[in-house]
């Protein structure tokens, strides 16, 4: 956990929830485990719209709502269908920023035992932003292909041009502070393998694996 310190011109500290490090076969169960849950929300998709003609749409989130308008725009059009935890507003910063902790309440959840008991936790993404819309620091988090620009999604089929026959092609994006943002592919062949590239905001390769076509 991260200590928070004041700091001064929009520029923040890093995030104060943890960055989990994860192995090439830790993203790889993530990534896998993702599609089963998608699958499996796909096949509840007409009970689940049984239920949401039944009860009202929820109300946008009480805390996200305190937001100016620009950076609740820039917030819900990275974390679609997200919901807040946990709000900061940095009144002594100049200028003033604000910090959200997300998760998804149909998303993925972990599952730790402690002591024999199951505890259930989804995961929490974090998010930085100032009262214009710009975002400071961006945890990496899974996106839509709709949100990564044309641009990216050229390189990337460069970086592809057999077009290896796979599961699913997920991507990802994140905000590192002082950065400009990522983009992240992971091909996934088999439960086994896949290949994985990021990329700059105007396609330049910051790295990607040597894709084996056979």
């Amino acid at each position: 956990m991260g200590k928070m310190i004041a700091h001064a011109n929009g520029v923040r500290p890093p995030c104060e929830v943890g960055t989990i490090t994860m192995n090439r076969r830790d993203a790889l169960t993530a990534v896998v485990g993702g599609l089963a849950f998608t699958a499996a929300a796909g096949a509840d998709d007409k009970s689940a719209a049984k239920v949401e003609d039944k009860f009202p749409t929820l109300p946008r989130d009480s805390l996200l709502a305190a937001l100016p308008p620009a950076a609740l725009k820039a917030v819900e059009y990275w974390f679609p269908n997200h919901w807040c935890v946990r709000l900061v507003t940095h009144h002594r910063a100049n200028p003033k920023w604000y910090q959200a902790t997300l998760f998804m309440p149909r998303g993925q959840r972990s599952i730790n035992w402690i002591d024999g008991d199951e505890i259930a936790v989804p995961p929490m993404y974090q998010v930085s932003v100032n009262a214009e819309g710009k975002v400071l620091e961006e945890s990496n988090h899974a996106i839509e292909r709709d949100l990564v620009p044309e641009v990216v999604t050229a390189a990337a089929e460069k970086w592809n041009p057999t077009g290896v026959k796979e599961m699913a092609t997920t991507w990802a994006t994140e905000v590192a502070a002082g950065k400009e943002r990522i983009y992240r592919v992971a091909i996934v062949v088999s439960q086994v393998k896949f290949y994985a590239a990021s990329f700059q905001p105007d396609g330049t390769v910051i790295k990607a694996d040597p894709i084996d076509a056979r």
